[in-house]
C-alpha cells in the first residue's frame, strides 16, 4: 500500500500569533495513510478475490471431472450475480464505510455478514427458480467456503499491517492542530492515545483570546491539516463556536472539547431535541431491547420455578398452619422501582403476633420471633418462593437489588441518609436475588459498612447488566440454596 510522504514547514509561530504559546509538538515528517485509498483497495481486492476464487474452483473441478464443462458458463453467470449482490449488500451494511474501515471487528464482521447473505440469497434464488441444478453443489459450497475465509483474512492482515505502521513507524491518518483557549491544549500524546495513533499533531498552541482563531485558516492549507482540536472552558464554548465559524469554508473537522474534568470524566452523550442541542445527563442502564429481554427472562424463569417448586409451594402452607395460627402469606410494603411502594409476598416465618410489617426491628440470628418451620424455610430461602408471583405481576424481577422494608434502619438512621448513592439502586426493579446476595451480603444491615458494600454491589450490577450476568447470578443463587452460611 503506497504511502505519501509529507514534511512540516518551519515558521515563526510567535510572529503569526502574538500573545500565544505555540509549540511544535510533532514537527517531524511522517507517512500519511489514505482512508479513501484503503477503501478502494479493499473493495477491488474483495471483488477480484470473489470472482477469482469462483473461477479457480471452476477450473479445478472441471480438470478433475467433478462436473461437465457445459456447467462452466452457468457458473460464470452465478459469479456475476454474486458480485452484484455482494456490492449492494456490503455497502448496505457499511462494510466499506470509511470511518470504520480500520476497525477490524466492525469491518470484518460486516464483510462476513455481506458474504453470508450473498450466498444465502443465491441458494434461495436457485431453489425457487430451480436453477441450482445447472451448477455443481460441490463447486458452490467450495467457492462460498473459500471466499468466506480469504476476504476476512485479508482484511485482518491488512489491518495488522496498517496497525504496525501507525504504532511503530510513525504513520498517521489525520494531521491535526491542538489549540487551548485560556488553558492548556490537548498534548500530542493525549490525542494519539485517544485516536488509537491515527492522528498526528503537527503543533499545539495556547491562546489568551478568541480573535487568533481566525488566523488558523492560514495554516490549514499550508500544512494540510485535517482536524483541529480546541480545548476551552465550558462557559466559553458558545463564544468559541461563534469565532470558529470562519473555518466552515475549509475541508477540516473542528472538535471543541470542554476543558472540565467532571464533564469529560462522565462522558455525557450529546444529541439533538428538534433544533436544540442537549446533553443526556442521566440515562437508564437497562433500556429498549434490554428491558424487553429482561422481562421475557423474568416470565420464563418465574414460570419454570413455580412449576418445579409446586410441591413445596403446596406443602409449606400446610406446615405453617400446623405449627402456628395466622395467615400463610406475609405481606410487607417495600420500596421498588423509582421509589414506588409495592407489596412483597413471603411465606410467614414468624409467629403472627410478633410479625413486623414495618421492619422496625431487623431479623437476627436465633431470633425468638421465628417459628421452627420459619427457621427452616428462611435458611433454605423457601420463604421467598411466593415472590415469583411478584415477578409475574411485574413489581419485581428475578435478579435485581433486594428491596428493603419502609422502616429499615441502620444504626438508628434511615438507609438513604447514610449512603448518598443509596437511591441509585432503585433505578431498576428489585429482585428475588442479586449480585450483593450471592457475594455474602445478605441478612441484617446492622452496620454502615455492610450497607455501603451492599449498595456498591447493587450499583455495580445495574451498570454492568447483561442477560449473561443475570444467568450467572441465578446459577450461583441455586448453589447457595443448597448451602449458604449467611442465611438464618
Amino acid at each position: 500500500m503506497p504511502l505519501t510522504h509529507f514534511s512540516y514547514p518551519s515558521t515563526d509561530q510567535a510572529e503569526q500569533f502574538p500573545g500565544s504559546d505555540w509549540s511544535a509538538d510533532g514537527a517531524s515528517g511522517g507517512n500519511r495513510i489514505s482512508i479513501q485509498y484503503c477503501v478502494v483497495i479493499f473493495l477491488l481486492f474483495d471483488l477480484l478475490t470473489m470472482a477469482g476464487v469462483g473461477f479457480l474452483v471452476t477450473e479445478v473441478g472441471a480438470s478433475y471431472g467433478l462436473y461437465p464443462s457445459a456447467a462452466i458458463d452457468n457458473q460464470a453467470l452465478t459469479i456475476g450475480v454474486a458480485l452484484f449482490l455482494f456490492i449492494v449488500l456490503a455497502f448496505s451494511v457499511g462494510a466499506y464505510k470509511s470511518r470504520c474501515i480500520l476497525d477490524v471487528r466492525y469491518s470484518v464482521g460486516r464483510i462476513i455478514i455481506a458474504l453470508f447473505i450473498t450466498f444465502l440469497v443465491l441458494l434461495i434464488l436457485g431453489a425457487t427458480t430451480k436453477t441450482s441444478q445447472i451448477y455443481s453443489q460441490v463447486w458452490f459450497l467450495s467457492w462460498a467456503a473459500l471466499a468466506c475465509a480469504v476476504l476476512p483474512a485479508f482484511r485482518v492482515a491488512a489491518r495488522a499491517h496498517i496497525r504496525e505502521e501507525l504504532d511503530n513507524k510513525g504513520a498517521f491518518v489525520f494531521r491535526a492542530l491542538s489549540v487551548g483557549i485560556f488553558g492548556d491544549p490537548l498534548s500530542r500524546e493525549e490525542i494519539s492515545q485517544l485516536t488509537d495513533n491515527q492522528v498526528k499533531t503537527a503543533n499545539t498552541m495556547r491562546l489568551e483570546g478568541f480573535d487568533p482563531l481566525a488566523r488558523l485558516s492560514d495554516r490549514i492549507a499550508r500544512e494540510d491539516i485535517d482536524r483541529i482540536y480546541v480545548t476551552v472552558s465550558w462557559i466559553n464554548v458558545p463564544t468559541t463556536l461563534k469565532h470558529l465559524q470562519v473555518l466552515r469554508k475549509f475541508s477540516v473537522q473542528v472538535f471543541v472539547i470542554p476543558n472540565n474534568e467532571w464533564v469529560r470524566s462522565n462522558k455525557w452523550e450529546m444529541s439533538h431535541l428538534g433544533d436544540l442541542l442537549f446533553l443526556k445527563a442521566v440515562d437508564r442502564q437497562i433500556d429498549d431491547w434490554g428491558l424487553w429481554l429482561k422481562r421475557v427472562q423474568d416470565i420464563v424463569v418465574a414460570t419454570i420455578a413455580i412449576a418445579i417448586f409446586l410441591p413445596i409451594l403446596l406443602a409449606v402452607p400446610l406446615a405453617i398452619k400446623l405449627e402456628s395460627r395466622g395467615p400463610i402469606i406475609f405481606r410487607q410494603k417495600r420500596v421498588g422501582l423509582n421509589g414506588s411502594i409495592f407489596e412483597v409476598w413471603k411465606f410467614r416465618s414468624m409467629y403472627t403476633e410478633q410479625t413486623d410489617p414495618n421492619a422496625a426491628l431487623q431479623t437476627g440470628k436465633d431470633d425468638p420471633r421465628v417459628t421452627r418451620v420459619g427457621r427452616l424455610i428462611r435458611r433454605s430461602s423457601i420463604d421467598e418462593l411466593p415472590q415469583f408471583f411478584n415477578v409475574l405481576k411485574g413489581s419485581m424481577s428475578v435478579v435485581g437489588p433486594r428491596p428493603h422494608a419502609l422502616g429499615t434502619r441502620t444504626e438508628g438512621q434511615r438507609l438513604e441518609e447514610l449512603v448518598d448513592s443509596y437511591a441509585a439502586r432503585q433505578r431498576y426493579k428489585p429482585g428475588l436475588t442479586g449480585w450483593a446476595q450471592i457475594n455474602g451480603l445478605r441478612g441484617e444491615l446492622d452496620t454502615v459498612e455492610k450497607l455501603k458494600r451492599r449498595v456498591e454491589h447493587d450499583i455495580e450490577y445495574i451498570e454492568n447488566w447483561s442477560i449473561w450476568f443475570d444467568l450467572k447470578i441465578i446459577l450461583r443463587t441455586l448453589m447457595l440454596v443448597v448451602y449458604d452460611p449467611t442465611a438464618y
